[in-house]
Parts: C-alpha cells; sequence; structure tokens
C-alpha cells in the first residue's frame, strides 16, 4: 500500500498497479484522474482488475480502450456530443414484443428504469480513518424517511473501501453514491448510423427528443454492427451529484494510544559449551 501525509496522486496509485500488470506507462492514459488520498491498502492477493475496483467506485472513474492504450476517464463530465434525433434507427423488437413477421418494434430510443425498492435509501462506507490513527470509521447518508418518505425503500448499502481517507471524503463518496444510485436509474437503448463512428464507452452525450424530453447519458457499451451502425447502451447521468465536496467529523470518545518507550534490557551470554546436533543422539 501507499501512504503520505501531504496525499498521493490516484494517477499515481491506477499507473503502478497497471505497471504490475505489465502496462507501460505509455500503454495508459490517466490524465483525467485529479484526485488524491491518503493511502491505499492491497491487503491480500488479487488481481489487478480487483485492485482498481475499491478505486473506481470511490473515486467514480471508469477504463475504456481507446486508441490502443486503456484510458481512465472520470464521471460526471459535460456532454461532449448532440445526438440528433433524426439519425436514430430502429431498434429491433424484444423477444416476444414484436408483432408476428415484424423485426422492428418501431422504437428508436428505449429507455428502463429500475424499480424504486431495489434502490439504496443509506450508504454507508467503512475506511480507515487517516486522523484517528487509522481505526476503523463510518460515514453514512441516507435519504429523507420522516416525517415524510421521499422514497419507498429499506434497502442499505455497505461498501468497505481498503483506503485512508479523511471523514469529508468518506461522506462525500457516501453522499455521490447514494444520490447517483437514483439520478442514474434509467438505462437507454439506441441505434446510430456511421456518423457517430467516433463515439467510445464512457462518451456523455445528450439528446432532445421531438416530445421535448432531454436526455444527458453516459455510454457504457457500444457494439459495431457489420452495416457500421452502433448499437448503444448509456446509463442517465447527472453532472450535479459528481460535485458535493462534504464536511464531516470522525467521532470522538476514541482512546488515544500510546508507543511505551522500549525498556531497560540487558545481555547475558552464559558460558556454556557449544552443541551441535549430532551432540544429541537421543534427541532430547
Amino acid at each position: 500500500g501507499r501512504a503520505s501525509a501531504q496525499g498521493v496522486p490516484l494517477a499515481s496509485i491506477v499507473a503502478d498497479l497497471c505497471a504490475r500488470g505489465g502496462l507501460e506507462l505509455s500503454d495508459i492514459n490517466v490524465n483525467k484522474l485529479t484526485a488524491s488520498l491518503p493511502g491505499y491498502v492491497l491487503g491480500r492477493q488479487a488481481t489487478i482488475r480487483a485492485a482498481l475496483e475499491p478505486l473506481a467506485q470511490a473515486f467514480f472513474f471508469d477504463g475504456v480502450e481507446s486508441d490502443d492504450r486503456l484510458a481512465f476517464r472520470t464521471r460526471g463530465r459535460a456532454p461532449a456530443l448532440t445526438l440528433s434525433p433524426e439519425h436514430l434507427l430502429r431498434l429491433e423488437a424484444p423477444s416476444g414484443v414484436a408483432p408476428s413477421g415484424a423485426s422492428s418494434s418501431g422504437e428508436t430510443w428505449r429507455e428502463r428504469r429500475a424499480q424504486e425498492v431495489d434502490l439504496p435509501a443509506r450508504v454507508n462506507i467503512l475506511y480507515m480513518d487517516c486522523a484517528a490513527e487509522y481505526a476503523q470509521g463510518t460515514q453514512t447518508a441516507r435519504r429523507v424517511a420522516s416525517p415524510v418518505p421521499t422514497m419507498a425503500s429499506r434497502n442499505a448499502l455497505t461498501l468497505e473501501l481498503p483506503m485512508a481517507l479523511t471523514a469529508g471524503m468518506a461522506k462525500s463518496i457516501a453522499v455521490r453514491l447514494l444520490y447517483t444510485a437514483w439520478a442514474e436509474r434509467s438505462t437507454y437503448e439506441a441505434r446510430l448510423p456511421s456518423d457517430y463512428l467516433r463515439l467510445e464507452p464512457t462518451d456523455v452525450v445528450a439528446l432532445t427528443l421531438p416530445c421535448g424530453a432531454s436526455h444527458v447519458a453516459r455510454l457504457e457499451r457500444v457494439d459495431l454492427g457489420a452495416d457500421l451502425s452502433l448499437a448503444i447502451q448509456a446509463r442517465a447521468q447527472e453532472v450535479a451529484e459528481y460535485a458535493s465536496e462534504l464536511t464531516a467529523d470522525g467521532g470522538m470518545g476514541r482512546p488515544v494510544q500510546t508507543v511505551d518507550l522500549a525498556a531497560q534490557t540487558q545481555l547475558f551470554l552464559p558460558d556454556l559449551p557449544l552443541l551441535r546436533d549430532i551432540d544429541d543422539p537421543g534427541r532430547t
């Protein structure tokens, strides 16, 4: 693991993990990772992907292959492109939905929305509090449940992060995880012509449908068809949900740990004959 009073750049940690996987610095792009953290711990043997996942969860970034390099990009970016609704191609109908003999449902933009009862009402973050001698700390964020509940869910999400954080950093992570889960509950599907071949996963796009509905979405998957059309899967994104920076208290009442001074020692050298293993045939 790494630890520093001034904080270690997130880009440095990600680059180090990639190097352990055999990637050179020229094979990756970590320029978008501008955050830093007091420390990160690798407590057991794991794959490089497993080591990167806690960092991606806490600092909200994704990895994608772009121009023959592994690029790491943070979420919450502004849209890089606005899709034209006239360019949306018809989607294939889900199995058992289209009329007999029809291959298209007539849709050009398909939206699915997660059930409210499946989303978290509370998020707990377990971390190592660097202000409390790295003892385990907990920060919680919750939706309003009284006097008038704002949702029907009662689920709780607990995430244990193997990293040293301040109380404010952990609180910010908890709040972002909670509200992005609700803001990004909608997923989208669409097909685009070859005009949009430059799009790749992690890109953020905007779209205003003829009905007046506006969407901002982050691409999660892009599949290239034989006719050079693109089948995209995207998730709703609210840029403001990634901008929260909070202050928090790590708690009180923890005993102060002190390191006692070394006790006095005295060396005694017994005047004994040197014995070898062969001098003890009975192994007594």
